[in-house]
């Protein structure tokens, strides 16, 4: 999981999960408490979903494509 998937992709990493911020990269200080649980949450399916995906070559997942 990272917050800069370019870099990610440049290094031949396989699958990788788009994260929220450089400074949070599962978190987002800016929502409530409840929403960032749910996001945190998306994040960790997302990952997981990743994972169990067959890939050719860099792969960006993020939650606006996921849906």
């Amino acid at each position: 999981m990272t917050a800069i998937p370019s870099l990610a992709e440049s290094l031949g990493v396989n699958r990788i999960v788009d994260g929220i911020a450089v400074t949070h990269p599962m978190g987002a200080p800016e929502l409530s408490a409840v929403e960032e649980e749910i996001r945190r949450v998306q994040l960790f399916d997302l990952a997981l979903d990743a994972l169990k995906t067959s890939v050719d070559g860099p792969t960006v997942f993020n939650l606006d494509s996921s849906n």
